[in-house]
């Protein structure tokens, strides 16, 4: 179940029917769209959309060929364009998630994260999950067409969630099991984000 509140969170209350078919994750993801809060997205095996506060769903498109969605994200500069990701494939929609393209995006890890540019709606970043060296964080600046591989020194553990700042100078927070790191596009490598 999904609660929701309208005072800060002093208080929840469920949010109503939700989807009636296929189920989610374990941890579902859930998303407000970034212009109409009352627009709420929630991923199954298919993308689901409440224009209604999550009172009543209907869904966006077809299911998803690999299964239930793990992560997405709504570019705020343009809600037509969504990201998407179910375990390593990657999938951008250009028209509010009724059609969908697979993107090729190098490394085999989880895609744990998603987080875009809140002015360039194909500027977009993804953080990773695994072991391996120097393939945590990939960044596009074409919409998920090419990718860069900015992990830099990030440690070989699991890259949890990503954060774009907005207004900043392409600067993004992601959560490791050892903590947070920052980098922006004035610097070459991440810096620890621990204290305070």
């Amino acid at each position: 179940n999904f609660g929701r509140s309208f005072n800060r969170g002093y208080s929840f209350s469920y949010m109503g029917s939700l989807p009636a078919q296929g189920t989610g994750n374990w941890v579902t993801p859930i998303e407000l769209d970034p212009v109409t809060p009352s627009t709420v997205y929630i991923g199954y095996s298919k993308l689901w959309k409440s224009t209604n506060n999550g009172s009543t769903w209907s869904s966006t498109s077809q299911n998803f060929p690999t299964g239930n969605i793990d992560v997405f994200a709504i570019a705020p500069s343009n809600t037509q364009i969504i990201y998407a990701a179910i375990n390593n494939d990657f999938y951008r929609s250009t028209n509010g998630g009724a059609s969908w393209t697979a993107l090729q995006i190098s490394g085999t890890s989880s895609i744990t994260g998603i987080t875009v540019s809140n002015v360039n709606a194909n500027q977009v970043w993804v953080s990773r999950s695994g072991y391996g060296n120097g393939s945590k964080v990939f960044e596009s600046t074409n919409g998920g067409t090419t990718w860069t591989n900015i992990s830099g020194s990030l440690p070989s553990l699991p890259a949890n969630c990503i954060v774009f700042e907005n207004g900043s100078l392409s600067g993004v927070y992601v959560g490791t099991d050892v903590g947070v790191y920052y980098r922006d596009a004035t610097m070459s490598d991440w810096t620890p984000f621990f204290n305070g």
